[in-house]
């Protein structure tokens, strides 16, 4: 799975809009897609504010890409 998010920061370290998803893997459930959103939502939410970088990169967008290939035994899922 890899999903890729896009956002701003303002000076203040607030975000300028909310996070938006640029790219996802193709053929992933949405029911997938929103978990990994959620995880995504809740790891931005954890790390705001970015102490000291807010400043430096005010009105700059970050694109932050999510890689996770780890492989799914389909033999566990059907115990």
């Amino acid at each position: 799975m890899e999903y890729t998010i896009r956002f701003a920061l303002k000076r203040d370290r607030t975000m300028i809009a909310a996070p938006r998803m640029t790219y996802s893997s193709h053929g992933v459930p949405a029911a997938t897609r929103d978990v990994y959103r959620e995880a995504i939502d809740e790891a931005l939410r954890r790390c705001i504010p970015f102490a000291g970088m807010a400043g430096a990169v005010a009105g700059r967008p970050i694109a932050i890409r999510f890689v996770d290939d780890r492989t799914i035994d389909k033999r566990q899922d059907t115990k």
